[in-house]
Order: C-alpha cells, then structure tokens, then sequence
C-alpha cells in the first residue's frame, strides 16, 4: 500500500494488532518511519506507532462540512 499519500491527511484504517484483533480505527497519519507509520488514533485520543504490514486497509477519510 502507498502510505505517503496518506501523510498529513485523516483517513480510516482497518488494522490487525499482535493478538490477532482486528479494529478499524479514524485516524491522522503523521508520518511514515521504515515499517511504521506514525498515527493520531481519534477514538483512543493518542499517538500511535503501528506496523505498515499490519495495517490491512487505508482510506481517505470524507470531508466533513463544518456549521459556520
């Protein structure tokens, strides 16, 4: 998966963690490092380091129109 285009932009991951849970998780993607990316998790309210091979699937997260 290309992750670069995710840098700096918020999207919806699904992701497998080390016991095999499978979440799916509202994020910003910070940065990419080697095999981890770097993330805000927005129902955690934490950064999070995870594995890019566990990271099943990434989508652009929709525009959300903001009440003025």
């Amino acid at each position: 998966m290309d992750f670069k285009k995710y840098v700096g932009r918020y999207a919806q991951i699904i992701y497998q963690d080390a016991k095999n849970q499978i979440s799916q998780r509202r994020v910003f993607v910070y940065s990419l490092d080697g095999a981890h990316v770097r993330i805000f998790c927005l129902k955690a309210g934490a950064y999070r380091i995870l594995k890019r091979e566990q990271i099943l699937a990434i989508v652009p997260e929709p525009a959300r129109r903001h009440a003025i």
